[in-house]
């Protein structure tokens, strides 16, 4: 059963800096001996990738590291959040582990790296 994101104080979106997302690579490239590569679709959805940057306190940071430790195993469990382009429900999983880096007095930051399921 997927686990919830963190609610307030943690942030609910993160930073727009530093933050991206990928399509999901659904095409298969087979190089030929001559001419172009055939390509083909491979399925019809994918996940897609979505690493995300937080700016904030070291409680927060405290509280992400609980989240991500306890309540998803380790980064294991589905995760429901919004998606932070569309603000949409979304189903997430961690790809990687996240990052904390002090920025200096109490800000933190914090990257991870998600993969929105279909």
């Amino acid at each position: 059963m997927p686990v919830a994101w963190p609610i307030a104080p943690f942030p609910q979106l993160p930073t727009s800096v530093g933050s991206s997302e990928t399509l999901p690579d659904t095409a298969l490239r087979t190089p030929m001996d001559a001419g172009p590569a055939k390509v083909r679709r491979r399925f019809t959805s994918g996940p897609r990738g979505i690493p995300v940057r937080f700016v904030t306190t070291a409680t927060n940071v405290a509280s992400f590291d609980t989240f991500y430790v306890t309540d998803t195993f380790g980064g294991t469990s589905e995760i429901t959040w919004v998606n932070p382009r569309t603000g949409s429900a979304a189903t997430l999983r961690f790809v990687g582990v996240p990052q904390y880096t002090p920025l200096g007095g109490t800000a933190w930051e914090i990257t991870c790296a998600f993969e929105i399921l279909p």
